[in-house]
């Protein structure tokens, strides 16, 4: 464990049903993800409304 990290089981029992995270590393069998806020979900969603992909069609 990385100092200043949470392993994934303790990230499971502090989110919500549906969660995103933003992945910042990965290292061999390691990945460093920031779990984002609804605000910052919000944010990522108006900045590409007009992408091909978006989250909202599905």
């Amino acid at each position: 464990m990385i100092k200043g990290t949470m392993s994934a089981g303790r990230i499971y029992d502090k989110i919500d049903d549906v969660s995103f995270a933003e992945v910042k590393f990965i290292a061999n069998d390691s990945v460093i993800a920031k779990v984002l806020t609804q605000e910052e979900i919000e944010e990522l969603l108006k900045a590409h409304e007009n992408d091909e992909f978006n989250l909202e069609d599905e």
